[in-house]
């Protein structure tokens, strides 16, 4: 645990005293050409990182404040050591190794992540402020990346967004969500689409909102990239792309958007979330999930800071509930797993989302 733990002068709040600019929500204190341009928000970070000023030194240019789906303050701290533990976390996540990989703590002031090795990350009790402090010699890309696909969503579920672990593209002008565990091909999938003509609306962590009484897949503009294993990356793009910087964590290739990898910066309607399953099929099969067992794989998926706290966990149930009235609209999901494969697979998907009854 950090040795930040009690310092009365790491005290955080969840006031805003900024205006938000309309699009990129960015602080007012932010240097104004962060503003003016449309960037990638791993490009706006690097940029932000570059120019923080030494430590000690209370420049406007440490904080970032991101809007949209609502607004988020962010503050890189300066490199430290990770120090023990005083209590034990009342959650953890583990790798597939069995490895941890990241530890839940919490206070009355908020909470504690902890990724061994890598970063401390404070997040406010309300989820709207957040403080990092890399490891020593971690790459400031590995602390972005962090803080876009883990912190981040998480830190979105304390404010009461539905945040999952999955991957969206559009078809038409729907939305079309995969969800399944890590290496079940939700990133492929997505790819797939993208690099095919139907832009991408987010890999890894996904927003469903509600406006006008309709389910929205947000787009994720934050992080306009997809991480694809090395021979899906080579399957997909033969002649090479642009990549983003690499992290030091897992060895995955992030794809950069663009001519190659098209993605979709508007908000789709929920048309068919698919669950991946894991059968040796031939070929495509999809079969509709009972309520029962959809809310079973939404819960599996959801993204939550807090799993003892009884008032979000209710509200959450609740969103879920409400979720679940849509029709026709999830269902399982198992193909062939082989590149070769993935344009039948992107057929059968599509007449499948044409079809008003989700029957083919």
């Amino acid at each position: 645990m950090p040795s930040a733990w009690a310092a009365p002068d790491e005290s955080m709040s969840d006031q805003t005293d900024s205006p938000i600019y309309s699009a990129l929500g960015i602080c007012d204190s932010i240097r104004p050409e962060y503003a003016l341009h449309n960037c990638n928000m791993l490009e706006w970070l690097a940029m932000e990182l570059e120019h923080r000023p030494p430590v000690g030194n209370s420049g406007d240019n440490e904080m970032i404040t991101i809007g949209g789906l609502g607004p988020v303050s962010f503050r890189v701290c300066e490199p430290r050591v990770q120090k023990p533990s005083r209590s034990r976390p009342f959650h953890e996540w583990f790798s597939p190794q069995a490895a941890l990989w990241l530890a839940f703590y919490k206070d009355s002031g908020g909470y504690w992540l902890s990724f061994p090795g890598l970063a401390d990350f404070r997040i406010s009790a309300a989820g709207r402020s957040i403080r990092c402090w890399p490891v020593p010699g971690v790459l400031d890309a590995t602390i972005q990346h962090l803080f876009l696909n883990q912190i981040l969503p998480l830190a979105l579920s304390r404010q009461g967004k539905l945040v999952f672990h999955a991957s969206a593209v559009e078809i038409g002008n729907s939305g079309v969500a995969f969800f399944g565990a890590s290496g079940k091909g939700k990133s492929t999938l997505a790819a797939s689409f993208a690099t095919s003509g139907y832009g991408f609306l987010a890999d890894d962590a996904l927003v469903i909102e509600t406006s006008e009484d309709e389910k929205w897949i947000s787009p994720n503009p934050y992080e306009a990239s997809i991480r694809l294993w090395d021979d899906c990356h080579n399957a997909l793009f033969p002649n090479g792309t642009q990549r983003m910087p690499p992290v030091q964590y897992t060895p995955k290739i992030r794809v950069l958007a663009g001519n190659d990898l098209r993605f979709c910066g508007k908000r789709r309607q929920v048309q068919r979330l698919y669950f991946l399953g894991d059968r040796p099929v031939k070929e495509t099969m999809i079969e509709p999930l009972s309520g029962a067992h959809a809310m079973i794989e939404l819960i599996k998926h959801s993204f939550l800071l807090d799993i003892e706290e009884g008032a979000m966990l209710a509200a959450h149930f609740n969103d879920l509930t409400d979720l679940l009235k849509r029709r026709n609209c999830f269902f399982r999901l198992d193909y062939p797993r082989s590149f070769g494969a993935l344009p039948t697979v992107r057929d059968a998907i599509i007449a499948h989302t044409c079809c008003s009854d989700g029957e083919r």
